[in-house]
């Protein structure tokens, strides 16, 4: 019978120069939900592939997520999910509510294609506290 090792590693094989996810690494056909953990990462897709990208916004504060995509890329739908208490503040005695923003995105043309995303505001000009992008090779 064999070892454990020899069954396992007769299933994987890795690239030469692989390192390992976490460093920049494209995510080989990676369709699914991406969060903010996946922030500045790149994925690859094949045109046709559905991905989404699900974000948090602390909707108490007007806070929400305003989210683009280069060409190759359609958002193919857009939802809110309610929001949930998350605390409250212990100086003010306001209850923080977030909520999870969620958007699907089609890959339509091959390529280098980027979503971007912006957290800021509902107020016109209001500051922004951080920013998302996601890079999508379509192939």
């Amino acid at each position: 019978m064999p070892e454990m090792g020899d069954l396992y590693g007769s299933f994987i094989e890795y690239p030469a120069g692989f390192q390992g996810l976490g460093m920049q690494d494209v995510l080989p056909y990676a369709t699914g939900t991406y969060t903010e953990d996946d922030n500045g990462k790149t994925v690859k897709v094949k045109p046709g592939d559905t991905i989404r990208i699900r974000l948090q916004a602390q909707v108490d504060e007007g806070y929400s997520w305003n989210l683009s995509a280069t060409p190759g890329l359609n958002v193919t739908g857009q939802r809110m999910y309610p929001p949930e208490v998350a605390g409250m503040d212990p100086f003010t005695g306001t209850v923080r509510l977030l909520a999870d923003q969620e958007w699907e995105v089609l890959a339509v043309e091959p390529g280098a294609q980027a979503i971007n995303a912006r957290y800021q505001q509902s107020q016109p000009g209001g500051p922004h506290d951080r920013t998302y992008t996601l890079t999508v090779i379509v192939e």
